[in-house]
């Protein structure tokens, strides 16, 4: 769930300050040994009003990644126009590769997806993710379709959920990996990932036999 309604009623400094103690905490200790009394000696915010602002650790956390995706979505921009099938994919594999140099520019990124993946406690967390990440799919892919660049013989809820789960499960192997990856490396498994996409995605050849 997101934070409480009045949270945002906090002035933006003091939610930026309660931010980024945060992230620290979850970067460094992980989910589930993150501890509300570090995060408050870090921001002078008693406990008591930690829960009056957040329901429990799950939905701090779910703030701090919300923070997170924002400011990087934020930072790369959105996709460049695209006319045609051709520039569709054009458009995404530009945008992709905006994302992964930044990838660096984030010091606890893997730190930070190795939290949201790798403990159980935060399992509402991803579900939140996979929700707007799916939504964002299903927006892109139906862009896709009005150019021709995506398939139309599957439902479009279905390819976007295939799709979700795709990009979950690289974005895990990614966050498992990023410290020992090089940007070279990063660059070049985007753009695998981009094929990895329109291979599901594009209309399937006119000269593929069906099966």
């Amino acid at each position: 769930m997101p934070p409480l309604e009045r949270y945002f009623k906090l002035p933006e400094t003091k939610r930026n300050q309660l931010l980024r103690a945060a992230r620290k905490e979850f970067a460094t200790h992980g989910f589930e040994r993150a501890s509300y009394n570090r995060i408050i000696a870090a921001t002078e915010v008693s406990k008591g009003a930690m829960y009056y602002y957040f329901a429990d650790k799950a939905d701090l956390f779910g703030a701090v990644i919300d923070q997170l995706v924002a400011d990087v979505i934020a930072r790369v921009g959105p996709p460049p126009p695209a006319h045609d099938a051709d520039g569709f994919w054009q458009s995404l594999g530009a945008w992709g590769m905006r994302a992964a140099e930044l990838t660096f520019a984030e010091p606890d990124l893997s730190a930070l997806g190795r939290c949201l993946y790798g403990d159980s406690g935060a399992q509402q967390v991803v579900d939140r993710v996979r929700q707007q990440l799916q939504a964002a799919v299903i927006e892109t892919l139906e862009h896709g379709q009005t150019l021709g660049a995506v398939r139309d013989d599957v439902p479009t809820d279905m390819l976007a959920t295939g799709l979700t789960h795709l990009l979950l499960g690289l974005d895990r192997w990614f966050a498992d990996r990023l410290d020992d990856l090089s940007p070279a490396d990063v660059e070049h498994l985007s753009l695998k990932t981009l094929e990895l996409c329109r291979d599901l995605s594009a209309p399937p050849s006119v000269n593929r036999e069906s099966p």
